[in-house]
């Protein structure tokens, strides 16, 4: 007796070189090149907005940590906040800001080894500076003698 017939094959994509996915890449290495320095464009864009977003950012933390100075240099406290917790606090969030500026022109690099041990040591400093930050900021009010303010 003779084996079966093999069952017919499902359905599979035609290979590329007969068409199936000619949409997916360019046609031409000129279109190829001018997608690559229109995403490289894009990068560097994305880029200069975070950097300017950064900026405004930093300019608000370093007003917010003088005026937490202007209030230690008075009567040293704020009812409810712990100042030195809440200075920390800002001081990481300044330099976690700058690492991720960091991340992000190593982004714009030429993907390696080089790059990946960077892009590990700058994750690896956030994890540490994070470790850094405080939870005490907000602390009990000392207690008044009316009860009312």
């Amino acid at each position: 007796r003779s084996p079966a017939p093999a069952a017919a094959p499902a359905y599979e994509a035609p290979p590329p070189w007969l068409g199936g996915g000619a949409d997916a890449a360019p046609a031409t290495l000129e279109q190829a090149k001018a997608q690559a320095a229109e995403a490289a464009d894009q990068s560097r864009r994305a880029l200069a907005d975070l950097q300017a977003r950064s900026q405004a950012n930093e300019a608000g933390i370093r007003a917010s940590i003088a005026r937490l100075d202007e209030l230690q240099a008075g009567d040293g406290a704020a009812a409810g906040v712990n100042l030195d917790a809440l200075r920390g606090n800002l001081e990481v969030a300044l330099r976690m800001q700058r690492i991720t500026q960091e991340v992000q022109a190593l982004s714009l690099q030429p993907a390696g080894a080089a790059r990946t041990a960077a892009m590990r040591a700058k994750v690896d400093e956030l994890n540490q500076l994070q470790g850094q930050l405080r939870y005490d900021v907000g602390v009990d009010a000392p207690a008044t003698g009316s009860g009312a303010e």
